[in-house]
């Protein structure tokens, strides 16, 4: 940072840094000199100021300044953060730095509006203290970058990971039974696994038992040469072969003897203790085996708390489809159903859909009159509706159902029963539909009543309005077959019915 006069500075003991000031010409006199009692240390020497903190060319803080700088009236601050570049002859260029260490503007400084001369290659020192600013932003630009692409790659990865566990979560969610089985898999792999180590370390053991013995089986034979020969040389001993002044060849036989009985025994101590080390290493290997076999055990429990598991998701995925399929085919039987209102007014208008649905409501929750209270029943209209169907109607009808769809009848009634809330009976209906046929030719009532009670005890009226209906969608019945069967079975459930048919519908 350029000075105008002189200031209080701190630093190593005896420098000092002169800025031009008293005696000097500053920037305006262009002979602005930086001074340094040791010039030749490149540690003291400054390259650039920031924030008016002197460094030298390794970035390094060289001096401390005390007592704030002085400037000469008129003379601006320079701005924070900026860079302040003395130059070899004098001069102080502020190179101007944004907040991503980009070089935004290199000036002179102090600015001032009459310099009174002429600055001679301004541009080149310019481009001297931008270069060397550049050279210090340089690697604080490419750190933030390196920061920003490494900041970039951690998110997407943590972004991925993220993806990664909520699809695996909503997979998992939509395939209980996929992940209970994956857990009993993976219960099982940690069985083999661990039935391996404990195999592996039975045959460890063994091994190192068979070594143990085959070791100990050479110890033996080596004490007892050993002892044989330590007595042959205890017997020499006694014999005087030790004595000095006897006979060198068995002073010599006798200490061979020795060294030989020594050797044998220090090789069965070696096997000794090398028996003893395998059969240790076989203990620790038979501790192996056993921990592993408390861990099989306990992970054994585990797998049979994840087959219970399994088999209770099982049970409830099939549990919940069932339920989904129940909930499927009644909203299935109530579009059906309302199909047929609809089918029932383009064929034979309004008033016949009507009725029908209101026999399908005056059913609900209630039994069948028992046959002689329906008969009575039929018994005051009978005539009139005698009156009413010639015997041409009668006939029509008889051969209309003789012609009935067996297996759409059953069909259907199993698709009413569902949308009326009634069990469906499992029934041949053709045997009430021949029944019926030979009461529309006879005129004969009773054995088809008695045959309508019989099949639908303990249904409800509601199972006989819907096997009506799945009769009139089974079998090519006109408006007076129509009609005609409502009739019959308003008979059989309400009073209060009969009169709407027979004059919505029958028009009697």
């Amino acid at each position: 940072m350029g000075r105008e006069d002189s200031m209080t500075v701190s630093g190593n003991r005896g420098s000092t840094v002169s800025w031009g000031g008293r005696g000097g010409k500053g920037n305006n006199g262009g002979g602005h000199k930086n001074h340094s009692r040791s010039p030749s240390n490149p540690s003291t020497t400054v390259a650039y100021y920031r924030d008016g903190v002197p460094y030298n060319a390794a970035g390094e803080v060289i001096i401390t300044i005390t007592g704030g700088p002085k400037f000469p009236p008129g003379v601006p601050s320079p701005a924070p953060a900026n860079y302040q570049v003395p130059t070899s002859d004098g001069f102080i260029y502020e190179v101007a730095v944004n907040s991503q260490n980009i070089i935004t503007g290199v000036t002179v400084y102090p600015v001032t509006n009459n310099r009174g001369y002429a600055l001679a290659n301004e541009d080149q020192r310019k481009n001297v203290a931008s270069a060397f600013v550049d050279r210090i932003l340089a690697p604080k630009r490419a750190a933030a970058e390196a920061a920003r692409l490494a900041a970039e790659e951690a998110e997407r990865k943590r972004k991925a990971a993220e993806d990664a566990a909520k699809a695996q979560a909503e997979w998992d969610a939509a395939h209980p039974i996929e992940v209970a089985e994956r857990q009993v898999n993976e219960v099982q792999q940690r069985i083999n696994q661990v039935q391996q180590d404990k195999l592996a370390a039975d045959q460890r053991a063994a091994n190192h038992d068979a070594r143990a013995n085959n070791l100990q089986n050479e110890v033996s034979p080596l004490l007892i040469e050993a002892q044989g020969l330590k007595t042959e040389f205890e017997n020499l001993a006694r014999g005087g072969a030790l004595n000095p002044s006897g006979e060198p060849a068995l002073y010599h036989r006798a200490l061979a003897i020795n060294g030989e009985a020594s050797r044998k025994k220090r090789a069965a101590d070696e096997k000794q203790a090398e028996a003893n080390r395998a059969r240790e290493a076989a203990v620790q290997e038979r501790n192996q085996a056993n921990k592993a076999s408390k861990r099989l055990e306990q992970i054994q429990q585990e797998k049979i708390k994840a087959e219970a598991h399994l088999n209770a998701v099982r049970q409830k995925v099939a549990a919940d489809k069932k339920a989904q399929e129940e909930i499927d085919a009644v909203k299935d039987a109530v579009k059906f159903t309302a199909d047929f209102y609809k089918e029932l007014t383009s064929k034979y208008g309004d008033n016949a859909s009507k009725i029908a649905q209101e026999l399908a409501e005056a059913a609900k929750g209630k039994q069948i009159r028992n046959v002689d209270e329906a008969l009575k029943a039929f018994g005051q209209y009978k005539d009139v509706l005698n009156k009413k169907f010639s015997a041409k109607d009668r006939e029509a009808m008889a051969k209309a159902l003789e012609s009935v769809d067996r297996g759409l009848m059953a069909k259907n009634l199993a698709k009413f029963s569902k949308a009326f809330g009634v069990t469906s009976k499992v029934i041949d209906g053709i045997d009430i539909v021949v029944e019926f046929k030979k009461a529309v030719r006879t005129d004969i009532w009773r054995p088809f009543f008695v045959k309508l009670e019989t099949l639908a005890a303990g249904a409800g009226a509601s199972w006989l309005v819907a096997f009506a209906f799945a009769v009139l969608t089974a079998t090519p019945l006109g408006i007076v077959g129509f009609g005609f069967l409502i009739a019959i079975v308003g008979f059989l459930i309400n009073d209060e019915l009969i009169e709407k048919i027979n004059k919505g519908v029958l028009g009697i």
